[in-house]
């Protein structure tokens, strides 16, 4: 039985997303063998975050042009060898600055396989690209629990949670013949040919800004709180790292199950109501969270109701960039995902000071407002969009 085009589209993209999500959710549970491998204190490490993220805006700047006259799949190509080579010697790194040049090196090839594969999946889906992204992120989740709880299995057995990020560098080489084999349906290469001549017009859109704008504060949030769960509850509680590392990967979990219960709902809410309804959750979660710092119960409740709410924020995001700028789909894919990097190098970093300087509770209010700023920034987006459906020719309602 062959399998069509657009399925080994789906299938090789999903297997690349379930390896990113394990490359970036590690990062966390890793920081303190890492700061003892270097001899950094926990907030230099936490520069990882920053170096990471600083690498994938320059790649995810880069990727939009050259996606858009290229094809999503060259950049989907070199992006898996580019994260595999970093990550793998990230792992293995002796000093600070070796850690801190290959986490920049991985991000670098982690905005590339983000944004192409985002991209490529909202073309090829284009009628259910909501669905779709979500079903795709579903597997990025699945790796980004699956990523603490084999680091902590690791801890445990071999005392050592750096094989982790190194083997998971191993499959993004591995896979990245599969992608050159790839087969582009000619409906998505005729789509990519046909843009108007003034191609810069896009970024002149303040709707496309502010889901950028979301995206920062989102991105920032999600992986300030994903990566630091495991040394917040390992402080505040009585958890020992490996049972914290668990509760990392609890949120990732939540927030992969929050995905695919949005691939469903994709075909049925648009997508304006299933992001109000994310942000909702997952402010409902932040002020739990915010108010129950160091009680065990409340707070691992806290953390799932988040990454329940967080589950389809981010592909939501991407869908509706698709469907409003879809001419120019990569540059504005490109744009957004760039300012989800910005975030993504600040808030972490700025978390963890925070918790390292403040204390617990502090870092956990930081990302309770962070979340509020979440539902500022859609309401905003509600009243651009309502007006951009009628005035960017590029756009369409779903």
């Amino acid at each position: 039985m062959s399998i069509s085009d657009d399925k080994k589209i789906m299938i090789i993209t999903s297997i690349a997303f379930f390896c990113l999500g394990i490359s970036l959710a590690v990062i966390g549970p890793v920081l303190p063998q890492l700061s003892r491998q270097s001899g950094a204190g926990l907030v230099e490490i936490g520069a990882v975050f920053t170096m990471l993220f600083l690498g994938a805006l320059i790649a995810q700047v880069a990727a939009g042009p050259i996606s858009d006259r290229f094809g999503q799949r060259t950049v989907l190509f070199w992006g898996s060898l580019i994260l595999g080579a970093g990550m793998l010697v990230f792992s293995l790194s002796p000093s600070l600055w070796m850690i801190l040049l290959f986490a920049f090196l991985g991000g670098l090839g982690h905005g590339a396989v983000d944004l192409s594969s985002n991209v490529l999946i909202a073309q090829v889906f284009e009628r259910r690209s909501v669905a779709a992204l979500n079903l795709l992120n579903f597997f990025y989740g699945l790796g980004a629990f699956a990523g603490p709880a084999l680091v902590g299995l690791a801890i445990g057995a071999w005392n050592n949670g750096l094989y982790i990020p190194a083997i998971n560098g191993l499959l993004f080489i591995a896979l990245a013949p599969f992608i050159l084999k790839l087969k582009i349906p000619q409906n998505t290469v005729v789509a990519l040919e046909k843009r108007p001549n003034d191609t810069f017009s896009v970024y002149r859109q303040p709707l496309l800004w502010m889901l950028g704008l979301l995206l920062l504060v989102y991105v920032g949030v999600e992986n300030g709180l994903g990566g630091w769960i495991s040394t917040y509850m390992s402080t505040t509680t009585r958890l020992s790292m490996d049972s914290a590392a668990l509760v990392s990967s609890a949120f990732w979990m939540a927030l992969t199950l929050g995905r695919l219960l949005n691939a469903y709902l994709g075909m049925r809410l648009s997508p304006e109501r299933i992001l109000f309804t994310c942000i909702g959750t997952s402010l409902a979660g932040g002020l739990l969270f915010a108010f129950s710092t160091g009680v065990q119960t409340l707070s691992i409740i806290s953390i799932l109701l988040t990454g329940l709410g967080f589950g389809a924020v981010y592909p939501t995001v991407i869908a509706i960039v698709n469907k409003a700028f879809r001419q120019n789909a990569g540059k504005a894919a490109s744009l957004a995902a760039a300012m989800g990097s910005i975030g993504g190098m600040i808030l972490p970093w700025a978390q963890g000071f925070i918790l390292d300087r403040y204390g617990a509770s502090a870092s956990a209010w930081f990302v309770c407002l962070g979340i509020a700023g979440l539902l500022v920034l859609f309401i905003v987006i509600h009243q651009l969009n309502q007006p951009a459906r009628q005035s960017v020719p590029a756009c369409e309602t779903n």
